[in-house]
C-alpha cells in the first residue's frame, strides 16, 4: 500500500506509514505531514547522536572551567603589567627575566585566581540552565542524601589522601617528574600565615571540590550514563578528571579517584557524596606536612584499613533503612514489589506526620528482611 503523502511503499494492514507517519486510509492527507518527508533514523543513528551529544556537552562544560581559569589568569596578569611603568620594562635586563617576575606573582596569588574562576564558573553554569528553564541542581544531580553518611564519606576522602600521598613519596619518580608536580602546586600549598591557610583551604578544598564535581561528576555522568552505561562513563570521566591535572603524578592518582568519585555517582545517584570526599581529600592535603615522619608508615596501615571497611559501608551496605527515610527526592528504586511497598507507606506516614516509633520499626524490620531474603535468593539462582 503506498502512502498518499510521501508515496513510498508500506505493508498491507498498516494504519499509519512508517516512513512520515501519514494515515494510509487518508484520502487528503493533513498539510502538515507534507514537511516529514524523510524516513526515522534508526536506532543505532540515534544512538550514536545521543552519545556524541553527550560527550559534546561534557566537553564543552570542561573547557569552561579551563576558561573561566584562563581568563582570570589573563585579566590578572594583565592588571600586573598595566600597572607597571616605563622604567620597569627598561631597568628589566631582559624580556624572560620580566616574564619571570611576572609568572612568579601569578604563582604566588594561584589561591586567588582559583577561588575567582570557580565561582564564576558555578555562576555561569547555574545561569545556563536558569536560562533553559531548568533545574540547576537537578540538572547536575545534587540531590541530598543519608546525613548520617556524611562522616564515612569524610573520613574516606581523608583516608584516601594519606594513602596516595604516603604511595607516591615510596615510588621512585625522575627528579623531572617530581618538580613538576611541586611546581604545579607550589602556590597553593605555600602559606605563610594562618589567614592564608584558611583562605586556601576555603578555596582549593571546598569551593574548587565543589565546582570539579560538579562538572566532572554531575553534568558529565548525568549526561553519559543514559548514553554509554555506568561502567564506560565512570572510565571517560575519570580519563577526562586526569588529564585536566596536567603532571604525570597527578593524572595518575587524579584518575583513580576519579574512578572511586564516578562509582560514588552511579551508587548514590548524586554527587553529594564525591563532593564531601572530594573536600577532605583536598583539606588533608594541607595537614600532611605538619605529620612528623615516623608516624608515616603507621598512617599508612591505618589508612588502607579505613579504607577497606568504609568501602563495605558506603558501597555494600547500601541502602539500608535510614537511607530510605532521608531520601526527599525519591532516587533510590525498590528491588521488587514488597520493597516498593515498604517505601510508599513510609512516605506516606512521613507527609502524613503521624509515624511514632514503633511503626518506624516495624518498617525497619520488615525493610531489612526483605532484603536478606533477596540476597538469599539471589545467592540460590547463582548456584543453579
Amino acid at each position: 500500500m503506498k502512502c498518499p503523502n510521501c508515496g513510498r511503499d508500506n505493508e498491507d494492514g498498516g494504519k499509519f506509514c512508517k516512513y512520515c507517519g501519514c494515515p494510509l486510509n487518508a484520502e487528503y492527507p493533513p498539510p502538515y505531514y507534507s514537511i516529514n518527508m524523510n524516513p526515522p533514523e534508526s536506532g543505532k543513528k540515534r544512538k550514536f547522536k545521543a552519545r556524541l551529544r553527550a560527550v559534546l556537552v561534557s566537553v564543552l562544560f570542561v573547557f569552561l572551567l579551563f576558561g573561566c581559569q584562563s581568563c582570570v589568569t589573563s585579566g590578572y596578569t594583565f592588571s600586573l603589567m598595566s600597572g607597571m611603568s616605563v622604567k620597569d620594562f627598561a631597568s628589566a635586563e631582559s624580556v624572560a627575566a620580566l616574564y619571570e617576575e611576572i609568572l612568579a606573582k601569578v604563582t604566588d596569588k594561584t589561591t586567588m585566581i582559583l577561588f575567582i574562576a570557580n565561582l564564576l564558573t558555578v555562576f555561569i553554569v547555574c545561569l545556563l540552565f536558569r536560562m533553559r528553564g531548568k533545574n540547576p541542581r537537578s540538572e547536575v544531580s545534587a540531590y541530598a542524601v543519608n546525613p548520617l553518611r556524611i562522616p564515612t564519606f569524610a573520613l574516606f576522602g581523608i583516608a584516601m589522601n594519606v594513602f596516595i600521598s604516603i604511595t607516591i613519596s615510596l615510588i621512585p619518580f625522575s627528579e623531572s617528574v617530581v618538580d613538576s608536580f611541586n611546581s604545579t602546586y607550589a602556590g597553593i600549598e605555600n602559606v605563610s600565615s594562618a589567614s592564608e591557610l584558611i583562605f586556601s583551604v576555603l578555596s582549593v578544598a571546598i569551593v574548587t571540590g565543589i565546582t570539579e564535581e560538579l562538572i566532572f561528576r554531575g553534568i558529565s555522568m548525568k549526561r553519559l550514563v543514559p548514553a554509554f552505561g555506568k561502567v564506560p562513563s565512570v572510565i571517560i570521566t575519570a580519563l577526562i578528571f586526569g588529564l585536566a591535572h596536567g603532571t604525570p603524578i597527578a593524572i595518575g592518582y587524579a584518575f583513580l579517584i576519579g574512578l572511586l568519585f564516578g562509582y560514588m555517582y552511579v551508587s548514590y545517584g548524586s554527587i553529594v557524596p564525591s563532593v564531601v570526599c572530594h573536600i577532605f581529600f583536598n583539606m588533608t592535603s594541607f595537614l600532611l606536612p605538619y605529620v612528623p615522619d615516623y608516624s608515616l608508615i603507621f598512617l599508612y596501615i591505618i589508612s588502607a584499613a579505613l579504607i577497606i571497611l568504609l568501602s563495605y559501608r558506603m558501597f555494600v551496605r547500601h541502602p539500608v533503612f535510614s537511607d530510605i527515610v532521608y531520601d526527599r527526592d525519591n532516587i533510590i528504586k525498590p528491588i521488587n514489589e514488597h520493597e516498593r511497598e515498604i517505601i510508599s507507606t513510609l512516605k506516606s506516614k512521613q507527609m502524613s506526620g503521624d509515624i511514632d516509633s514503633e511503626e518506624m520499626l516495624t518498617l525497619m524490620e520488615d525493610w531489612e528482611k526483605n532484603r536478606r531474603e533477596e540476597k538469599e535468593n539471589k545467592r540460590k539462582s547463582n548456584k543453579k
